[in-house]
């Protein structure tokens, strides 16, 4: 029996019997596999809660240097900031 002849008797076209997969379900799979690499990218905001109860968000979680006693964290614009570790009550997500 020839290819043609199985796909006929089978009701199954050549390529749904090899498994390959047809443009749009590969195009959605691109899709769907580059939409959760992006996502995994995101940059979490955090919050710094000061012993005066002055809040601060951040963009990306700010690193303790506990040998410096100092937090060093980026504000939402980018810009590095470094405060002294005793002035924060709680660091937390956002």
């Amino acid at each position: 029996m020839t290819n043609a002849q199985v796909a006929r008797h089978s009701g199954s076209s050549p390529g749904a019997r090899t498994g390959i997969k047809s443009l749009p379900m590969r195009l959605l799979g691109s899709m769907v596999l580059l939409t959760l690499v992006l996502m995994a990218g995101c940059v979490r905001r955090y919050e710094i809660t000061l012993a005066n109860q002055r809040k601060i968000t951040t963009h990306g979680k700010p690193k303790v240097d506990k040998k410096l006693g100092t937090v060093r964290y980026k504000d939402v614009e980018g810009h590095v900031h470094v405060i002294p570790l005793f002035t924060i009550q709680e660091i937390a997500p956002h």
